[in-house]
């Protein structure tokens, strides 16, 4: 049981919102949810999240959420079903070919930020006037837009959005009484990342540059937001908390 919690953060019977929930860190972080008892509405354009949703007691939402108004949808889905939600977890995300910004197509500009940060702000822009005092938002951003990636300039500088975003919204809702935080990850072994991580030479390249000399796994993460939305992180509001074995403390 990787994913066992061994305190209770205080989700029992509260509402719940996991987008890029099939898998990764978003399925990391809504097992540890479900696990502490939050009813939770799973979401993802993979159909893999309905079997997750089955296997977590979960209900589950098929949906892109670069598509414009698919944010606002899921919220408003979730809030005629379930009831306000009391936790986002904002983990959905892609990554476009890794190259030269200067070899950047417009379609793969595009799709980034659809998905990664337009997507997150019209999740975070719908939920937040539903939120009730107590509630919290977690956005996932990325080491990459700290420190700068040779190959994911597109992709760090949209997460270097992410996480101001979650600042911003942090300052304007803290009199409401609920808090947004973000952590950025560094190397994850992820879907997302298993070719790279398995190339020897780059995977070694790679564990070398890590001062803890290997990369996280998606539940090691996972704990760090549920840290995030619980009681525990009760005055805790516009960070930024890097999950990266001192990656960017370098």
């Amino acid at each position: 049981m990787t994913g066992a919690t061994t305190w209770d953060p205080g989700l029992a019977g509260q509402v719940g919102i996991v987008t890029g929930a099939a898998g990764g860190i978003g399925l990391e972080t809504a097992r540890l949810m479900a696990e502490a008892g939050a009813r939770l509405r799973l979401v993802d354009r993979s159909d893999a999240v309905l079997d997750v949703a089955d296997e977590l007691g979960a209900d589950a939402d098929v949906r892109d959420l670069a598509e414009p108004a698919a944010g606002a949808e899921v919220v408003e889905t979730v809030v005629r079903d379930i009831g306000p939600p009391s936790f986002v977890v904002n983990a959905a995300g892609i990554q476009a070919p890794r190259r030269p910004l200067t070899q950047l197509r417009d379609e793969d500009w595009s799709q980034l930020y659809a998905t990664n940060l337009r997507a997150v702000l019209n999740v975070c822009r719908s939920a937040a006037s539903r939120m009730r005092p107590g509630s919290a938002i977690v956005n996932v951003a990325s080491v990459s837009g700290t420190v700068a990636v040779p190959g994911l300039v597109p992709y760090g500088s949209l997460k270097a959005a992410v996480a101001q975003l979650g600042k911003g919204l942090a300052v304007e809702l803290a009199p409401d009484g609920v808090r947004v935080n973000a952590v950025a990850p560094g190397y994850v072994r992820t879907a997302m990342t298993r070719e790279l991580l398995d190339d020897v030479e780059r995977g070694e390249q790679i564990r070398a540059r890590i001062p803890m000399r290997r990369v996280a796994e998606p539940v090691e993460v996972a704990r760090v937001i549920v840290f995030l939305l619980s009681p525990l992180s009760s005055y805790v509001t516009g960070e930024v908390v890097h999950v990266d074995g001192g990656f960017s403390a370098q």
